[in-house]
């Protein structure tokens, strides 16, 4: 039977309707995800939805040439250490401390849509303090960031000093004294997160004395960038704590053997009884009376020898040292306390006829270990290990950071732009109800969806800075079975028990498997954000390390003792698991 016309007229038309919708779909497919997001579609942190979510953070005007305070907020932002202190009640009075607890609160302000904020009131608040005004022209983020972590350091000091002065009602005048002293032993051991202190060393060649060693504090670690095609950010470390010989150092311990030589002298011409130099006495002091030269020679002779040539001297005494004297002295910088956030400042400036950017390829790991010269703190007063355990001693030998923020500069010297890396967090906010009433109300996300983690741990000595626990989502993090609570015991938290079968080993090992595509999937491989100013976009680890030619901010977060634990033991059971 042959068709009709009308028949294939109507075959015509549904192949038409069908063509039609397909291109529909195909156009408008990509939408109805977003259009059926309250409803039926899974929200879990495993799932696609949520992975497309997690794209967006929250930017920064920029009305003026304001990318230097852009970046440097963005950067402080990612610090867990710095919002952990800031959410201490003692400064919540202070200015500046406020109003950066604010932006980086509204900064890590889980969002489903890209918004942007102004840092300008927090700005404000700087030249409040300071009362001055921030120009719009270009300036130096390193000199912003060093301004207000040594703002937020004097706002630190000034409320322990008024809890140190504050009287407290007591039984008796004993234990008023002993309860000062904790205080003040308290205080003296108390450092901000971003806060370490480097040891200077001396010891003179000639005489070979060694001076007490002089500490010294850093916010912001200032290394030198060599003027070389390419170096490593090891390199630059090792070039500020190596050793330095310096020519012409006037030696306190050379110029008095030297005046008492003079003196010596003096006395065999007069011919009277040298003070026997094997005697012992207390030695003197700056408030000690000094012998008259004239009218006892002898016993100036004998205070000159029994003179401290590390402490300070009389001013009478400092009056007849011979100036002359000079000697060659041998340097030494080291490690004495290692903050919990590790901030670096890669200096790029050449200074000649004029001031040009040195370009060099500086590489920074993802992770660093740095290590703290024991020598050093066994001579640092307030850094003595008398009363730690073993454990508070390891963790003060040694820390390992991990990256979480990098701020590059591409320009000239003069003239340029600031963006910010930020490693990504699983919607995580120190301030966890303000978290979930934002994720409720503005993104699909449901509260249950958020990464909580247990209240932050002190170390039962009160002697060593708080930590949080788990911050920021990373692989490492993922791939530890107990990522969310610590170890019951040391036992448990080496290795596998007696009692495990191979077949549970086996299944561990097929969890972190899963966990790790989990964290994939979430990320999906991206677990960076590049911020530059209101944009936003999402970048990998890789992405990140590349950026060694415009490197300027580097900020490092310590990787906390229980995690590292965590991790070896994990790596000891799928090494156990794979030989079975």
């Amino acid at each position: 039977m042959i068709p009709s016309l009308h028949d294939h007229g109507s075959h015509l038309a549904y192949a038409g309707f069908a063509a039609l919708a397909s291109l529909a779909i195909y156009v408008l497919m990509p939408s109805l995800p977003t259009v059926l997001s309250a409803g039926s579609e899974d929200k879990s942190p495993g799932s696609s939805a949520f992975s497309r979510n997690s794209r967006y953070v929250v930017g920064l005007y920029n009305k003026a040439n304001d990318c230097f305070a852009n970046s440097v907020l963005q950067a402080l932002a990612s610090s867990p250490s710095l919002r952990h202190y800031l959410d201490d009640s003692r400064f919540q009075d202070q200015p500046l401390s406020a109003a950066l607890k604010a932006i980086i609160r509204d900064l890590n302000t889980p969002i489903r849509y890209p918004r942007s904020v102004s840092p300008w009131p927090f700005l404000h608040v700087l030249e409040v303090i300071y009362n001055s005004r921030i120009t719009r022209s270009q300036h130096d983020a390193h000199e912003l960031l060093h301004l207000i972590l040594e703002t937020i350091t004097d706002e630190h000091d000034k409320v322990l000093k008024e809890l140190l002065a504050a009287p407290k009602v007591l039984d008796n005048d004993a234990e008023l004294e002993d309860e000062k002293v904790e205080r003040t032993i308290n205080v003296t051991r108390e450092f901000m997160p971003f806060q370490g202190t480097t040891v200077d060393t001396i010891r003179c060649l000639q005489c070979g004395n060694s001076p007490k060693p002089k500490s010294t504090n850093f916010i912001v670690l200032t290394l030198n960038v060599p003027q070389k095609w390419s170096a490593t950010l090891e390199d630059c470390m090792a070039s500020l704590f190596s050793s330095e010989p310096i020519s012409d150092y006037g030696c306190q311990s050379c110029r008095l053997k030297s005046l008492s030589s003079t003196v010596s002298q003096v006395i065999k011409k007069a011919k009277l009884d040298e003070p026997d130099s094997g005697i012992v006495t207390d030695l003197p002091t700056s408030s000690c009376e000094v012998p008259d030269f004239v009218q006892n020679p002898v016993g100036y002779l004998h205070y000159l020898q029994n003179l401290d040539p590390s402490a300070d001297l009389h001013p009478e005494i400092e009056a007849r040292l011979p100036k002359s004297i000079k000697s060659t002295i041998v340097r030494t910088t080291s490690w004495g306390h290692l903050p919990d956030m590790f901030t670096c400042h890669l200096s790029r400036s050449i200074f000649s006829s004029t001031a040009t950017r040195n370009s060099c390829r500086v590489s920074f790991p993802e992770e660093l270990t740095v290590y703290s010269s024991q020598n050093a703190k066994s001579k640092f007063s307030s850094l003595s290990l008398g009363n730690l355990t073993e454990a508070q001693s390891t963790y003060e030998g040694s820390k390992t950071y991990r990256l979480v923020a990098m701020v590059r500069h591409v320009g000239t010297h003069s003239a340029g732009h600031y963006e910010c890396y930020r490693r990504k967090e699983m919607f995580k906010d120190y301030d966890q109800a303000a978290t979930a009433a934002a994720l409720t109300a503005s993104s699909p996300l449901t509260a249950d969806a958020i990464l909580t983690a247990e209240p932050a741990k002190t170390a039962s000595s009160g002697l060593l800075p708080t930590y949080e626990k788990s911050s920021a989502m990373t692989e490492d993090a993922l791939l530890s079975p107990k990522s969310g609570s610590r170890p019951e015991s040391e036992s448990n938290s080496l290795g596998p028990s007696r009692g495990e079968s191979p077949s549970r080993l086996q299944s561990r090992a097929r969890s972190r498997t899963a966990t790790k595509k989990l964290y994939r999937q979430f990320t999906g491989g991206r677990s960076w954000w590049r911020i530059s100013d209101e944009k936003v976009w999402e970048c990998t680890t890789d992405e990140v390390l590349r950026q060694t030619q415009s490197a300027y901010l580097l900020v490092y977060e310590r990787i906390p003792p229980y995690e590292l634990e965590t991790r070896s033991s994990s790596r000891r059971r799928s090494a156990s698991a794979q030989k079975l």
